[in-house]
């Protein structure tokens, strides 16, 4: 089963990128790279093989990082995990968190969740499939690294 402890492997892999000096399109390279890391992490969440991304799947994903079982997710526990594999995704860690926690009171919990899986289940018919998955994911990720090259502060630790 997939955990949220693995997302920060996944935007390595597209910080990983930026090292790059091929001598090809620096663009399309970062593209590529992007669509790598949401191929991956449809792979990695869609574990039935029913090529859907249920509600309890988003559920599932965030669950492992309420590390005190409180079903709300603060922003201290969020940090804790996602920063583990690599402490200098501050920035992206915080743009993730911010993104989840839609009613912006320090904490995720099903309501957020519920608004999230809206927000990725596009056409609205509470199955999101793996086009809309990628679409949501794409963007996102992409928005949170140019933030993140771009120098834009971390917030530092956070407690």
């Amino acid at each position: 089963m997939f955990t949220m402890r693995l997302l920060p492997l996944l935007v390595i892999a597209v910080y990983g990128y930026s090292l790059c000096l091929a001598a090809d399109d620096p663009v399309q390279i970062f593209l590529s790279h992007i669509d790598n890391a949401t191929a991956n992490l449809w792979a990695q969440l869609e574990t039935d093989n029913d090529h859907v991304f249920l509600r309890n799947d988003l559920e599932s994903f965030i669950h492992s990082y309420d590390t005190d079982n409180n079903s709300h997710v603060t922003m201290g526990e969020f940090f804790t995990h996602f920063l583990k594999d690599d402490p200098d995704l501050g920035s992206v860690a915080y743009g993730l968190f911010q993104e989840f926690d839609v009613d912006q009171n320090g904490t995720i919990d099903t309501k957020d969740l519920d608004t999230v899986y809206a927000r990725i289940d596009m056409n609205g018919d509470m199955r999101v499939d793996e086009a809309e998955f990628k679409q949501y994911f794409k963007s996102l990720l992409t928005i949170l690294y140019l933030l993140h090259i771009q120098g834009i502060p971390d917030p530092g630790p956070i407690e």
